[in-house]
């Protein structure tokens, strides 16, 4: 899903303020809140970066495993920063670690 446009603080056009209101608040609704990813961890390494300007040092991440070598996968976690998440976990050559992803804040 594309990142949808931030709404207008103010708009000349009152019609066209109400619409883009209206739509942020019914996808919010219909569960698209745009913080949401699949990812699939580095094999061989011992981190995997996400980068996303949405992401601060305060933001809180959910991992949940997609795949039975992500379920097994051990000593996960994660790092913020500004613009970036950091999940540090075991090295393996598992290509099929996926994870889904949520952020928040």
């Amino acid at each position: 899903m594309p990142d949808r446009q931030a709404v207008r603080l103010f708009s000349q056009v009152d019609k066209d303020h109400r619409r883009e209101l209206a739509q942020g608040v019914n996808d919010l609704l219909q569960g698209r809140s745009n913080n949401r990813l699949v990812k699939t961890l580095a094999t061989g390494a011992t981190a995997t970066v996400i980068e996303n300007a949405r992401i601060t040092s305060e933001t809180v991440v959910t991992l949940t495993p997609r795949s039975q070598s992500a379920a097994n996968s051990t000593g996960i976690f994660y790092t913020t920063e500004d613009g970036k998440i950091t999940i540090h976990h075991d090295s393996s050559l598992a290509a099929d670690r996926t994870f889904g992803i949520a952020f928040i804040g």
